[in-house]
């Protein structure tokens, strides 16, 4: 168990200060963007979407909705 203002030791320091640590940045995977879609109206009640247009639309990789 560590206490406070005791010594870490840390296996990261020598890849990160000379340059060879991995960033988020540095990562090359797929990703999608997310847009949400709300109400205007407080309190709505919403009787049903109609979510074959965005399901078809190139590029669209899913579409959910609740």
């Amino acid at each position: 168990m560590r206490g406070l203002s005791q010594r870490v030791l840390r296996s990261e320091d020598r890849r990160i200060l000379t340059g060879h640590g991995t960033y988020v940045d540095d990562l090359r995977r797929r990703t999608c963007c997310t847009p949400h879609w709300r109400s205007p109206f407080a309190h709505a009640r919403v009787q049903g979407s109609d979510v074959s247009s965005a399901a078809g639309s190139p590029g669209v990789v899913a579409v959910f909705h609740g």
